[in-house]
């Protein structure tokens, strides 16, 4: 099975939590391990996302509605 199976008989389970302070410190560890992975062919690994982020992102809507 890969990754992208999406197979119907799998369920998976998304669990929305607050933001963890340890998040960058485990970026660090994964992205040091991808770098080693991909040895020069990893220019730059970056942390994007809401694990990113530390404060809430607050959703503001523009227009008219």
């Amino acid at each position: 099975m890969s990754f992208f199976d999406v197979s119907a008989d799998k369920k998976r389970t998304i669990e929305v939590v607050a933001y963890d302070p340890k998040w960058p410190e485990l970026f660090e560890v994964e992205a040091k391990l991808v770098k080693q992975a991909l040895g020069s062919n990893c220019i730059v690994v970056h942390h994007i996302g809401s694990t990113a982020v530390p404060e809430p992102i607050q959703v503001k809507s523009f227009g008219r509605f």
